[in-house]
């Protein structure tokens, strides 16, 4: 009894809106969850929560009510977080010479539907305790699948990164040349050949390739690389085999990335010359695979301004509206 009393008081509670505001956020990680640091997740989720809790503190000072101010709270974050994602479809629609997707005609709009909203709630709505426990349950759901999916990955990569290490530094060898150059491995990602360029887009690169001849480069004709992804690809070639002969976690039906991102960081060739006494220096790209954070000499620049997350999430919310006005001209907004 006094369980099912704690249970039923607990669900009467409005705490939905606290839960709602964090869902976009942890949606995106999870979705992106194989390009992205889980660690960037919790700078843009402490904020929204510190929002939503002033937020409905406020409202319910306004309002008198809790259950009110949760309920009003909630829509305005669906406003919030459905403008960005509206807007960018929108965009692509053009009626009548005039292109719907345009702040100047959207941000009426949801300034109408959140004053509609704020009415209705406040002199139409009788009782909103009954939908309290039923969004409190939808809010909890609805953050179950994308949590699911940052906690898998995390223990997945933590569990192959011991795997990769291991793997790494089971091989025993000696530098061929007898002494040790330095190496630099530069990767112009998605950068065609000579002849796929000429033939696909019209353009001869020759005078670059015939540049690198004359210094000494060695530019095979009809390279390739192992993978149509940069990641798979990356991976593959810093361990110099096939990602099936690395892993078998890795099938076609999965498109789990923590065993990528393991053996991308740890992978042979970085620890055969960590044997040979090389220093290695890695630089921050915001690609997993490569940004090696625990390198000899980590190069980053200074942390300024929004993380490549943030303006993702901000760019799928009604914050969009202020980073436009900031970034196009008047004709484009």
């Amino acid at each position: 009894m006094i369980a099912e009393r704690m249970i039923g008081k607990i669900q009467s509670l409005p705490f939905y809106p606290v839960l709602l505001i964090a869902y976009p956020a942890v949606a995106l990680m999870g979705i992106n969850i194989n390009e992205v640091e889980p660690v960037f997740l919790w700078r843009p989720l402490v904020v929204l929560l510190l929002t939503a809790a002033v937020l409905l503190v406020l409202l319910r000072f306004l309002l008198k009510d809790w259950h009110r101010a949760a309920l009003l709270l909630s829509f305005m974050i669906f406003l919030f977080f459905t403008y960005g994602h509206l807007y960018l479809y929108l965009k692509k629609i053009e009626i009548a010479g005039i292109i719907i997707g345009r702040h100047r005609l959207m941000l009426p709009v949801w300034i109408g539907l959140a004053i509609l909203a704020a009415w209705w709630l406040v002199h139409v709505l009788q009782d909103p305790k009954p939908v309290t426990p039923i969004l409190n349950m939808i809010s909890i759901f609805l953050l179950i699948y994308p949590s699911f999916q940052i906690a898998s990955y995390v223990v997945q990569r933590q569990r192959t990164e011991k795997a990769a290490r291991a793997a790494a530094q089971a091989q025993a060898a000696s530098l061929p040349l007898g002494y040790a150059p330095d190496i630099y491995y530069i990767i112009l990602d998605a950068y065609g050949r000579q002849d796929v360029l000429n033939e696909m887009f019209g353009y001869d690169n020759s005078p670059f390739i015939d540049f690198l001849q004359s210094k000494g480069f060695y530019v095979p004709e009809c390279s390739q690389s192992n993978y149509g992804q940069t990641m798979l690809s990356l991976t593959s070639s810093l361990n110099y085999d096939y990602l099936d002969s690395l892993t078998d976690q890795l099938t076609a039906n999965t498109d789990q990335r923590a065993p990528l991102r393991a053996l991308g960081q740890y992978n042979k060739a970085r620890q055969f010359l960590k044997s040979q006494g090389y220093n290695i220096v890695s630089f921050a790209t915001d690609f997993p695979v490569s940004e090696w954070k625990d390198a000899d000499y980590f190069l980053s620049p200074p942390a300024t301004g929004m993380r490549d997350f943030e303006i993702m999430l901000a760019q799928t919310s009604a914050w969009r509206i202020p980073m436009d006005m900031t970034n196009e001209s008047p004709e484009k907004r």
